[in-house]
């Protein structure tokens, strides 16, 4: 157990420190051979894609393989990926054989990883879904063999990426280039009248299309096709603001709702010089022409074909632009600007106060602070010398009259480490710090590096996700506000617990405004939404009625709930950690305190939870009777009554942080147990929230008790 707990555990830590995007699939005997690991195989892998309201939903079916050199070893997959940022997982299933399919259960986390070893020590059938960072997974599933594959489905929401007459989602075929063999992708898009006419942005989609239908295409994907490549799956649709509703019952239900800039009456537009300021190909996360890559997914799918750009770089002793003038972000310009830009570029010293100042000279051609400037950079040229970055950051303010006009954010992929008066710094990290903080900027950098296990070799892993700086840096860009108010007329009711959808909560008046909440009534056709603003010391105020309102289904409460999670997580209190495992396994909804664990039948999830004085003691097993147990009174303040289950042989009482307090062992005769408050010491607990576990010898009933 114990050899067994440390592979395990290797493997684990190993992805939950980084926020880069690692794709990677490691099979190994975990009994034995443990530092045996090779590369996975993938094949007959599906992807269906669903488009639902202000989401998408991504169905991921495929069978992971081992190689033969592991002979007749039982085998266990480890399996890394990333999902878009906002996404969520909401269903994790494990094939037995061809037709047996178990679903998972949603369990607290340390419980999971317990009862996961535990199956694995007797040779039975779980996997293991973990999420191990604000973007990366962790599925593991055991038992295979090279003749005994394992078959998996996982399903996600992810938020689509909204312009004026278009929407975007990423198709994740990165998760199977981690195969060692080539594989290709059968992909199944979905679609309807409100998001229509599929398409992909970088690619011609005709090519890939085998079959069409009423409301779906079948497309393959040829290994060829999308290594190395991205493919964003695009649907028109028409203007106008976008409002869905699913009710949950009579008088309760969820809706979300997309505002574009257009319905706001706003012309604000997006306007972005970029600087590729690659002059090493050594000490640096990304190739030159992996950032190009990125900065044209980036364009494509971030900005509206109504916004504008330009890219700024060195290149023997000039200063290039992509063009004279601001370029409409369309496909044919883009691929141009990138295309343009060569294999290598040259570092000039003396040109880069020069860079940096007609970038945000041409920046000023637009009025206010409409316009701004993203420097990418792996740049390590440039002085550590406080002194001289004062005088270059005083000459360049002077230079542009005195005042910066203009944002620049730097995004350093550099990984050049240096000691600056016992003080590390990151490349050019002083003069990054003095040109984000003074133009109101900001600044990313990696922080840690770990020499890792990816794709059967080891290589260094960098915590710095570029493609998602740069959407997160377009959606707060521009004019912006937080003094909004958005309200969604409701017959006989209201809306509350809103969330907007962006990364920080602004009103963005170049960017569609997204949000999700719940209500109270009913949502009919020709409801009204208003908006209400103050931009710039303007009010601003917007009223439509909307003739039609959009059906959800019933992933909408999980997407809802996905927000309220984040927001409870975000608040830093552990008074709310019982409320978001609650939440999680209530909604299916998978955060960094749950697991989705699927066990063969047979087991369950009660093994070693008396071992393990950090589990939370009332996140279900799969025969459990939930709220079963009978306290009174409830709240109470010296004498708690529970009433025991027929057969009750423990009673386990832990506290808000998981930790358990109270143990007692039920003698056979025993129906009821009085609990004073105390712990098993005598000491008196402090008020709060407690968890009652009473376990039968094959059962558990579970309650919550409020002690004042």
């Amino acid at each position: 157990m114990k050899n067994l707990l440390f592979s395990f555990i290797l493997c684990f830590t190993a992805t939950i420190v980084f926020a880069q995007a690692q794709f990677s699939i490691t099979v190994s005997n975990p009994h034995f051979n443990t530092w045996k690991r090779t590369q996975g195989i993938i094949t007959d892998p599906e992807v269906t894609v669903t488009p639902q309201g202000a989401y998408a939903q991504v169905e991921m079916i495929f069978t992971i393989n081992a190689n033969s050199s592991h002979g007749n070893d039982s085998l266990e997959a480890v399996m890394l990926f990333e999902l878009p940022d906002g996404s969520f997982i909401h269903d994790s299933w494990l094939w037995l054989d061809a037709n047996t399919i178990i679903r998972a259960a949603v369990v607290e986390k340390n419980r999971a990883i317990a009862i996961y070893e535990g199956i694995v020590k007797r040779r039975r059938d779980p996997s293991l879904l973990l999420k191990t960072g604000a973007t990366t997974y962790q599925l593991s599933v055991y038992p295979m063999t090279t003749t005994y594959p394992r078959k998996v489905k996982i399903t996600y929401l992810a938020p689509r990426k909204w312009n004026s007459d278009y929407t975007t989602i990423d198709i994740p075929t990165q998760i199977f280039s981690s195969s060692a063999t080539p594989v290709d992708v059968r992909l199944i898009v979905k679609h309807n009248n409100e998001f229509s006419s599929p398409s992909f942005v970088e690619h011609d989609y005709s090519q890939y299309v085998t079959s069409s239908s009423q409301g779906e295409d079948v497309l393959t994907l040829t290994s060829a096709a999308y290594q190395g490549k991205t493919f964003n799956l695009k649907y028109n649709i028409s203007p106008g603001i976008k409002l869905f509703t699913y009710a949950m019952n009579a008088t309760e239900g969820v809706y979300q709702l997309v505002i574009p800039p257009a319905s706001m009456g706003s012309d604000k537009k997006l306007n972005t010089v970029f600087i590729i300021d690659h002059p090493h190909a050594a000490n640096a996360m990304h190739t030159l022409a992996e950032i190009k890559k990125m900065l044209q997914g980036s364009l494509l799918t971030n900005y509206s074909n109504t916004d504008s750009f330009n890219i700024f770089y060195r290149q023997n002793g000039n200063i290039v632009k992509a063009f004279p003038s601001w370029q409409q972000t369309d496909i044919s310009s883009v691929n141009q600007a990138i295309n343009n830009i060569p294999v290598t570029t040259t570092s000039n010293t003396s040109l880069y106060p020069d860079l940096i100042k007609d970038a945000l000279t041409f920046c000023a051609t637009k009025p206010g602070p409409d316009a701004q400037v993203v420097l990418i950079s792996n740049n390590t040229d440039y002085t550590t010398n406080q002194s001289i970055v004062d005088t270059m950051y005083n000459q360049l303010k002077a230079a542009l009259g005195g005042k910066f006009l203009n944002k620049v954010h730097v995004i350093n992929y550099s990984t050049y480490k240096t000691t600056i008066s016992g003080a590390p710094h990151n490349a050019n990290d002083i003069w990054y710090n003095k040109l984000t903080l003074g133009s109101g900027g900001t600044l990313h950098r990696f922080l840690a590096g770990q020499y890792i296990y990816i794709n059967g070799t080891y290589k260094y892993v960098y915590g710095l996700n570029v493609p998602a700086l740069l959407e997160m840096i377009a959606d707060n860009s521009g004019t912006t506000t937080s003094s909004y108010a958005v309200n969604v007329g409701v017959n006989n009711g209201f809306t509350y617990s809103t969330y907007n959808l962006h990364t920080v909560d602004r009103l963005n008046m170049a960017r569609p405004y997204i949000e999700t909440g719940m209500f109270r009534g009913n949502i009919p056709n020709g409801t009204t939404v208003e908006l209400q603003a103050l931009v710039g010391g303007q009010f601003m105020y917007m009223k439509d009625t909307i003739n039609t309102v959009h059906s959800g289904n019933d992933n909408y409460p999980s997407a809802w709930s996905y927000h309220f999670i984040n927001n409870l997580i975000g608040q830093n209190n552990t008074a709310y950690i019982q409320e978001i495992i609650d939440s999680s396994i209530s909604k299916r909804v998978l955060c960094e305190y749950t697991a989705f664990l699927a066990v063969e039948t047979g087991d369950t999830i009660s093994t070693n939870i008396n071992s393990n004085p950090y589990v939370w003691g009332n996140v279900v097993a799969l025969n459990d009777k939930d709220n079963a147990i009978n306290l009174f009174p409830n709240p109470f303040h010296n004498k708690l009554t529970i009433d025991l289950p027929a057969g009750a042989e423990l009673v386990d009482i832990f506290d808000i942080t998981g930790r358990k307090v109270f143990s007692r062992i039920i003698h056979k005769r025993e129906t009821v147990l009085v609990w004073n408050g105390a712990d098993n010491s005598g000491n008196e607990l402090p008020p709060g929230v407690y968890t009652i576990i009473a376990s039968t010898g094959t059962d558990r009933y579970s309650g919550k008790v409020i002690k004042q």
